[in-house]
């Protein structure tokens, strides 16, 4: 019985967590007269993750971030392939910093991972926010985005896939 139930514990543990997984991928946010396709960022693996190693990203889209908790961010570039601009929100979708974030030169093959890490630009957020989104680079001067504007999202429906992916 007891090595039944440690192979039901394994088979379960090796099963797909799909149901943790928000159902949505893609968000529409409309920002300064223009409507953007992001992706979402939700859970721990995917903001870890966010745009690393992509080569490039379309005009009109990006990628939104949703935190856990409101609090201080900061960002790097890490295995990013591009510049990307960055754009803090807090939890009520309001501006409240940007970062245009520049590529930084890849890890080298004799440094330790602490010390590619150790010389990463930081862009913090500066106060505490609950969203970032990240743009193609050049989208911050081309479409005007300033601390204060107000970005459309569906805070609350955004929120609860949040909270669904735990």
């Amino acid at each position: 019985m007891a090595r039944l139930m440690f192979l039901t514990c394994c088979v379960l543990l090796l099963l797909p967590s799909g149901c943790a997984q928000p159902k949505h991928t893609h968000a529409d946010i409309a920002f300064n007269g223009t409507t953007w396709s992001m992706e979402l960022a939700i859970g721990d693996a995917a903001i870890q993750r966010g745009l690393m190693d992509r080569a490039t990203l379309d005009e009109g889209s990006g990628m939104l971030f949703v935190f856990p908790r409101t609090e201080l961010r900061s960002f790097w570039m890490a295995w990013c392939l591009m510049p990307i601009d960055l754009v803090f929100l807090d939890g009520r979708g309001r501006v409240v910093a940007t970062h245009e974030m520049q590529t930084e030169p890849p890890i080298r093959d004799d440094e330790p991972q602490w010390a590619y890490f150790d010389r990463m630009t930081a862009y913090p957020s500066g106060v505490p926010v609950r969203f970032a989104a990240e743009f193609p680079a050049g989208t911050i001067n081309a479409h005007g985005f300033n601390p204060g504007d107000k970005v459309e999202l569906d805070i609350d429906g955004l929120l609860a896939l949040e909270q669904r992916s735990h």
